[in-house]
């Protein structure tokens, strides 16, 4: 997926470089800084969002997510231009705004990702055991449509240009890999995530992005 890290501040490495492994989190990095005021754009990192997977672990559908940690590879991505041409997705969702966690980043357990549009509906950063909470930094207003393995993916941080990237997201285990189709200049990159029949989690070294399915009935 993308790269998630937030520029200029302690949540850089959030930029916005996707990668669907990106699920998405094709938008940017998502970094090991503490949490500051930039929002995720692109930055060095890749991004990861949730895609489809396997009865093994492995999520069946790709969805969209945040990149990469504390600024290793992933290309950039402009919010205008080329990359502005590489989806249409309305990113008309709910502005959420990064909240700290006094606990360690939780480990991917992989799960089926459905296909439909899903949502971002809440953004954590983890500052360890006795580490601050409550909320802090940026808003961010991201979704993403997963189908068969193809996924488009929108993000937008305050403060920073919105990211758009289309891509193949190819799920192991409890990994996914993107292979981003648009922007061309964006190499493949692999995040953990959880997926449930409702919600899809990337996880990143600093912080992890939840995205929740839209339409879905119990």
């Amino acid at each position: 997926m993308i790269d998630h890290s937030f520029r200029g501040s302690p949540y850089r490495s959030w930029s916005r470089s996707v990668s669907l492994a990106t699920l998405l989190a094709l938008s940017t990095a998502c970094g090991d800084e503490s949490p500051g005021s930039a929002s995720p754009t692109t930055a060095g990192t890749s991004a990861a969002g949730g895609a489809g997977g396997s009865s093994d672990g492995g999520g069946r559908s790709v969805g969209a997510g945040a990149s990469g940690g504390g600024g290793e590879g992933g290309s950039q991505t402009g919010g205008s231009g080329g990359a502005a041409a590489c989806n249409a997705l309305v990113n008309d969702g709910d502005k959420i705004y990064v909240q700290q966690i006094a606990e360690a980043v939780p480990i991917g357990e992989g799960g089926v990702i459905e296909d439909g549009l899903y949502v971002l509906t809440a953004v954590a950063y983890y500052t360890g055991v006795g580490g601050d909470t409550g909320p802090q930094g940026p808003w961010v207003q991201s979704k993403f449509t997963t189908a068969n393995g193809a996924v488009e993916y929108v993000h937008l941080v305050s403060g920073e240009e919105e990211v758009r990237v289309t891509g193949m997201a190819t799920p192991l285990h409890a990994e996914i890999t993107t292979e981003f189709t648009c922007p061309k200049d964006m190499g493949p990159v692999t995040q953990p995530y959880t997926a449930s029949l409702t919600d899809v989690t990337i996880i990143y070294p600093k912080n992890t992005w939840t995205y929740t399915r839209q339409g879905h009935q119990p």
